[in-house]
């Protein structure tokens, strides 16, 4: 087996300590290769690199801060054993794969997977034509990306599905004169004292805005906050006039995004919802399935799974 000779630099004025290593200003350390891969997976290690307080260096020249990243992790150049490593993924680093049948607890954010609504059921031929489940993830603390979906059915009649990305609501009441106001029939947003609607200070729930592949919002925020990680809840809720703010409030539930649109069901069979992207689900951002049963009503049954990529899975 051959070794790669992955060095750090610090950069800065002062003794840096990556991992309990210290290492002294201008100076450079060899990392051993049986721990790059904590070393790559250290948040210290990672965030300094990207602010540039620390280079990596591969024997030869100090390396920018993509091609460093590369070599510490071996990824697009080559592993520990020398061989070219090549892997394309949707999923973002720090990120694992997780496939559940079931939602996370709402009363607890640090669930994953424990506690939350099931993504199955009968369906009685006494029942509504047309059903629908909520189920939730924790996104607050435990970064969490939508990416495909397994459908399963029996007895079914050209039944459909869908499945849509919506968000919590927020309670409100008629007022005047107040720092709140509705737009477009279901955002609510800041409005300085001339608001016609009132929202009860800890009635408020943020859905965070979710960033796109770029790492960029993917629409308008009218809201800041600042989450506590003790209490769990959020603290200095302040409005963003400008609109890129962080989270938003709804006064309707609305459809944010579609995944699935009315797949038809026949017979009983499975189906894989197959593709390469990836969703993030923002804090607050649950998905609706929508069951519509055809013609006469009947009974049948369906489940489904879904594949995701988060930071935690228990």
């Amino acid at each position: 087996m051959s070794n790669r000779l992955v060095l750090i630099k610090n950069t800065t004025l002062n003794n840096k300590t990556w991992l309990g290593q210290v290492v002294s200003p201008s100076a450079y350390f060899t990392i051993p290769n049986a721990d790059l891969l904590d070393w790559y997976s250290d948040e210290k290690v990672l965030k300094d690199i990207t602010s540039g307080e620390a280079v990596i260096n591969d024997g030869s020249a100090d390396l920018g801060i993509v091609k460093g990243m590369a070599w510490l992790n071996g990824n697009g150049l080559t592993r520990v054993d020398g061989k070219l490593a090549v892997h394309q993924t949707s999923r973002n680093q720090g990120l694992v794969s997780y496939f559940t049948g079931c939602g996370d607890s709402e009363a607890n954010e640090y669930d994953v997977g424990g506690g939350g609504q099931m993504i199955n059921a009968q369906h009685l031929a006494t029942d509504m034509m047309t059903q629908y489940y909520r189920v939730y993830f924790n996104a607050a603390e435990n970064e969490t990306h939508i990416h495909e979906g397994y459908l399963q059915w029996m007895d079914a009649r050209n039944d459909k599905i869908s499945l849509e990305f919506i968000p919590k609501v927020t309670p409100y009441s008629a007022g005047t004169n107040t720092n709140y106001t509705i737009y477009g029939g279901y955002l609510i947003i800041p409005a300085g004292g001339d608001g016609l609607v009132v929202v009860t200070p800890g009635d408020e729930v943020l859905v965070e805005v979710p960033l796109n592949e770029d790492g960029v919002q993917a629409g308008a925020g009218y809201w800041d906050a600042d989450w506590n990680y003790t209490t769990k809840v959020f603290e200095n809720i302040a409005p963003n006039y400008g609109g890129v703010g962080k989270y938003n409030m709804f006064s309707l539930e609305v459809v944010l995004d579609r995944f699935i649109n009315k797949i038809c069901m026949l017979g009983s069979g499975a189906m894989q919802i197959s593709t390469t992207d990836s969703s993030m689900l923002g804090h607050n951002m649950g998905i609706k399935f929508t069951i519509a049963t055809m013609g006469m009503n009947h009974e049948w049954w369906w489940n489904s799974a879904i594949s995701f990529f988060r930071r935690k899975t228990k």
